[in-house]
């Protein structure tokens, strides 16, 4: 009986301290990334769209760029495409090598069914999908405040402005 117990005991321990440190990593590593600029851990991601004249001519324009030596520890990154409500996946890009800079530029009507983006950030380039990210931030959806252009030229002037008022908000806070 005290065999059964203690067993029972170290088992829920050993529970208790997986959650714990899932917890601690979901905490720590795992950001909602609600707004059309973002930035964490090294990295800041940004969203605009490319307006055409209906969504499926219309492009959704993300840019990536690593901010600080924290993000060339990052190797490669994916980005998973989820439906909210079934829950299927779709991998929209898959273990692509990450650059200082990355543009996406994807079709605005392949959010009408899968809405969720979850972009991963790996610290080595192997293979795994069972691997967990050094970083993941998700979207629920396009941001709200993602600004609408007609003219690509817009599009990169808009994440050049971007980047620069990164830039200047991370020199007040320093």
């Amino acid at each position: 009986m005290k065999t059964r117990i203690s067993l029972i005991v170290m088992l829920l321990l050993l529970i208790g301290s997986v959650v714990r440190q899932h917890t601690v990593w979901a905490e720590e590593h795992e950001y909602h990334g609600a707004d059309s600029v973002f930035q964490a851990e090294g990295i800041a991601i940004f969203w605009a769209i490319l307006k055409g004249s209906d969504d499926e001519s219309s492009l959704v324009c993300i840019k990536i760029i690593a901010t600080d030596d924290d993000a060339d520890s990052f190797a490669t990154f994916s980005v998973l495409a989820v439906d909210p409500f079934s829950k299927e996946e779709k991998w929209i890009v898959e273990e692509k090598e990450f650059h200082k800079e990355n543009l996406l530029r994807l079709n605005r009507a392949s959010f009408r069914d899968m809405m969720e983006r979850r972009f991963f950030f790996y610290t080595t380039d192997e293979h795994d999908q069972d691997k967990k990210p050094a970083l993941l931030v998700y979207y629920l959806s396009i941001p709200d405040t993602a600004p609408e252009f007609f003219k690509e030229s817009d599009i990169e002037a808009y994440f050049d402005d971007a980047v620069t008022r990164l830039h200047k908000a991370e020199h007040v806070m320093d």
